[in-house]
């Protein structure tokens, strides 16, 4: 056997075992991995032209790994320069062999699935050349060899900036998403949500990763080159597009990257546009915040460092989070259910001093006697100026 044949066949193994790639979760996954091998190892000595043959099957692994490979190995026959690019891409430390969605986003992957070959003249061949190699650039540079040093971890501009195109987060059980932000290994969370399994090219999940393309499109429409400086401020840029907005939820976590830190694993309870939590870790049963009281108190409280003011995180669904102002005489809650909630509580015997009072009242807080409490709401934030508005003219100056 030739060194390089030799080579190809080991490349293609590694790709196609490498355990994110295809899931191998019993004995009986592993026999079956060990056949399919078996039944190619006699195709070791030429093992790109079997895969160029559309009519060899091969079991078990992925399917979309299998084609990924298939249409590798039409590119590697072509010349040097395909196969150099794509052998130093397939290295990178995050992919190991996973780059099907630079294929998707240069439209080789559409082209071969449409024609089964990549037959196309010299000219064709260079614009997709071109395309693949600059996704390549922009992808090595923000899904860095380890995944906690690449730059979307200062401050999560790349989740953000994919999130001001559209909710790309990954589903979960019971009303969980997750966020990407991390690569933990335990509960799954590498293997289950990240980016990479999100980029994989299935069609019930294509339309999220074309966000990311869209992204990627945005970086190569700002000048310069693909260096790390500037694929920062081209996201930077992207982000910038919604900064002081809040028109949905998107919005609050593209303005505060705080709302990302909390959650050590990416999860949050997602029940609809008004019912959001963020889990500490990846249940209900750890500490969570509701986000748009974290948002406000991470964004305006918190920095002020006043003893008597805290947040208050709860461990069960039935609990509610809430930020927490204590006083001699009174206690005041801010709570979120589809707006914002202020209410004050009396510490003396439910009694409130005219001057309190008259206070409240012309900030428009309407006493509730059936509760003995003053109770102001607001549910119309568009904007980080109504939010700062609510922050200066009410809370900052409270009684």
């Amino acid at each position: 056997m030739q060194k390089e044949n030799f080579n190809q066949w080991i490349r293609v193994i590694h790709n196609l075992t490498y355990p994110e790639n295809t899931i191998i979760d019993s004995a009986t996954d592993f026999a079956r991995a060990l056949k399919s091998i078996k039944n190619i190892l006699n195709e070791s000595n030429n093992i790109i032209d079997y895969l160029k043959d559309d009519s060899k099957q091969i079991s078990f692994f992925s399917s979309w790994q299998v084609t990924e490979e298939r249409i590798k190995a039409h590119l590697i026959s072509k010349n040097n320069d395909w196969k150099k690019e794509i052998e130093e891409v397939e290295k990178h430390g995050y992919f190991n062999g996973q780059i099907g969605f630079i294929l998707e986003f240069s439209g080789i992957w559409d082209y071969y699935e449409n024609n089964k070959n990549c037959n196309w003249n010299a000219d064709i061949d260079k614009k997709y050349f071109d395309k693949f190699k600059n996704y390549s650039e922009i992808a090595i540079i923000i899904f860095a060899e380890n995944y906690e040093n690449r730059i979307n971890d200062e401050n999560y501009i790349f989740e953000r900036a994919v999130l001001v195109k559209d909710d790309y987060l990954t589903d979960s059980s019971a009303y969980r998403k997750n966020l990407l932000s991390t690569n933990q290994v335990k509960n799954n969370i590498k293997r289950d949500h990240s980016w990479k399994r999100l980029l994989r090219v299935v069609d019930d999940k294509k339309w999220k990763g074309n966000l990311v393309r869209q992204v990627f499109d945005d970086v190569m429409r700002c000048p310069g080159d693909f260096s790390e400086d500037n694929i920062k401020n081209a996201l930077k840029k992207i982000i910038s597009s919604r900064e002081g907005k809040l028109e949905n939820w998107r919005d609050y976590f593209i303005n505060s990257p705080a709302l990302f830190d909390y959650s050590r694993q990416g999860f949050i309870r997602f029940e609809g546009e008004n019912k959001i939590r963020i889990y500490k870790e990846s249940q209900s049963n750890f500490y969570q915040v509701e986000m748009y009281t974290y948002y406000l108190w991470g964004k305006y409280i918190k920095p002020l460092n006043f003893n008597s003011i805290y947040y208050y995180a709860v461990t069960s669904i039935g609990d509610i989070s809430r930020i927490i102002f204590e006083k001699a005489q009174y206690k005041c809650s801010i709570t979120y259910d589809n707006g914002y909630k202020i209410e004050f509580y009396s510490l003396n015997n439910n009694e409130f001093d005219d001057g309190f009072k008259n206070n409240l009242q012309e900030k428009g807080f309407v006493y509730n006697i059936e509760i003995h409490k003053y109770e102001f709401a607001l549910n119309n934030i568009k904007t980080e100026d109504d939010l700062k508005k609510l922050f200066e003219e009410v809370i900052l100056n409270l009684p």
